[in-house]
């Protein structure tokens, strides 16, 4: 196997690897209620902020 595709066959393992990993850490936040609620609050604080400063 040549040097570019033996670069190629690594890098494509570890985007495979970050995007199961990614995906797991998504799930994860997802299924916990306090965590999805941490993320909602950060959401509504971010577009009530928007909302005061009239960039909405």
């Amino acid at each position: 196997m040549s040097f570019p595709r033996k670069i190629y066959e690594f890098l494509k393992k570890g985007s495979e690897a970050y995007g199961k990993w990614d995906y797991e850490v998504s799930m994860n936040i997802i299924r916990n209620p306090k965590r999805l609620l941490i993320i909602i609050f950060i959401l509504l604080l971010i577009l009530l902020i928007m909302f005061i400063r009239g960039e909405l």
